[in-house]
């Protein structure tokens, strides 16, 4: 299938904590693309069961008080999937998101997410090595992109899908491919990784003075 003719949702979620499987999703927000335009937004506060950590207020200034009159992620999910439906997922960390949302799916009792992957920090690692950090901020300063609130589910779930869009581009030039199959087996091939200066340092230094032998 061609990438013009893919739905892509790119999805952010925000948590009680980083720990996946134990930690509780506070907000969810989605953009989706398609034929490299955003078309549709979603965005839910969700009510946690529970108090938001300081520290979590801190860094997405959500609150407490904010999301205590906020429906479940019990009641929130179901409508995230009908915006899903069979769009291709995607998120910057892709395993942390993808954990949070299925472990609340199945504490609903309803059946985790099936689509279609898409992993923008592995993307990144594997078309932008000279970068030092892949990181969302890094490649939001790299690319140029405006954002409102940072940590905030549906402003860098928009973020995330502007870089998707780049990355697109980018393959589209570079590579000259446009196909999905070519996009999801990129994200999983082989990348080196950029030797740090000290390190290279300490090798050149070591070596010569190191025994051949045992």
């Amino acid at each position: 299938m061609s990438i013009d003719d893919v739905t892509f949702v790119v999805t952010d979620t925000e948590t009680t904590g980083a720990v996946a499987g134990h930690d509780r999703m506070i907000e969810i927000g989605a953009v989706k693309i398609r034929g490299g335009q955003i078309v549709d937004r979603f965005s839910q506060l969700v009510n946690p069961g529970c108090a938001v950590p300081r520290r979590i207020t801190r860094l997405t200034g959500i609150s407490t008080s904010m999301v205590f009159d906020q429906p479940p992620a019990a009641s929130v999910l179901p409508d995230f999937i009908g915006f899903l439906s069979n769009g291709v997922f995607v998120a910057h960390n892709l395993a942390f998101d993808r954990r949070v949302i299925n472990d609340e799916l199945l504490r609903a009792g309803l059946k985790p997410m099936n689509n279609e992957q898409i992993c923008t920090l592995k993307l990144a690692r594997r078309m932008l090595p000279g970068l030092r950090s892949r990181g969302l901020s890094s490649l939001v300063d790299f690319f140029s992109i405006d954002v409102a609130r940072r940590h905030r589910a549906l402003d860098d779930a928009e973020a995330t899908g502007h870089i998707l869009m780049r990355l697109l581009s980018r393959l589209s030039l570079e590579k000259r491919s446009t196909s999905l199959t070519d996009l999801l087996h990129l994200q999983h091939r082989a990348y080196g990784r950029a030797v740090p200066q000290h390190i290279r340092e300490m090798r050149s230094a070591l070596r010569p003075r190191l025994p051949r032998r045992p």
